[in-house]
């Protein structure tokens, strides 16, 4: 049996438009889809926005970190003599150790250490106090800048190890931002004929700093 021409014409022309119909149906919908993802897309960078600033408005109110730290450095003048075979060979290294407090933290009971080498021969001078606890009225009268020994055997300390430990009787604490200093140490060295070199290293230490920091500079000189 043959199939109608005219049938098959009128079915092709009816699939034909189905699948206009279908394609602009499809066409409609992609066009929601794509309007409703940008929708979405805008939402989700508002969300992330939201996010963000809650995020950054609570770090703001949290507390900022401590920060311990310190920088110290000694500043010197060396006088040497102006001739090895006067009376009074001596040298002195007359200067200031200052410490400042570079963190956020503030330093409590501040303390240095100059540790000598060689410990022999060598003798530190300056604004220190060797009477501990002494309130009378000479004392009250004293120089407002005011250093002691911490050890009592520090005379023993010294001759061993080279090493003067002190504490400032006027700082008890240095402020974020705040420099202390030992202003005018006096060492005197008398040099010796096995020695020819002399060195001085400082360090600053406090309660939160336990360990110590070295001094950025030092004394140090050849003599012979």
């Amino acid at each position: 049996m043959e199939e109608d021409p005219l049938f098959t014409r009128s079915n092709t022309r009816f699939t034909s438009i189905q699948l206009k119909q279908h394609l602009l149906y499809y066409r409609s919908e992609m066009q929601k889809y794509k309007s409703h993802i940008k929708k979405l897309e805008r939402r989700l960078d508002k969300e992330k926005l939201e996010e963000d600033l809650k995020i950054e408005e609570e770090q703001a109110k949290k507390p900022q970190g401590s920060e311990i730290s310190a920088h110290a450095f000694l500043s010197y003048t060396l006088f040497l003599p102006k001739d090895a075979k006067e009376s009074d060979p001596t040298i002195h290294a007359i200067g200031h150790y200052h410490f400042k407090n570079t963190g956020t933290v503030t330093l409590v009971d501040p303390f240095i250490c100059f540790k000598v080498s060689p410990s022999t021969n060598v003798q530190l001078g300056g604004k220190i106090d060797y009477k501990k606890d002494d309130t009378s009225f000479s004392n009250m009268l004293a120089p407002l800048e005011k250093w002691q020994y911490i050890q009592e055997n520090w005379k023993d300390v010294v001759a061993d190890k080279g090493e003067h430990w002190l504490k400032p009787m006027h700082v008890k604490e240095i402020e974020p931002g705040e420099t202390a200093s030992f202003q005018q140490f006096d060492f005197t060295f008398s040099p010796q004929e096995d020695h020819s070199r002399y060195v001085v290293d400082a360090f600053f230490y406090a309660v939160q700093i336990p360990h110590g920091i070295k001094s950025d500079t030092s004394i140090s000189f050849y003599y012979k």
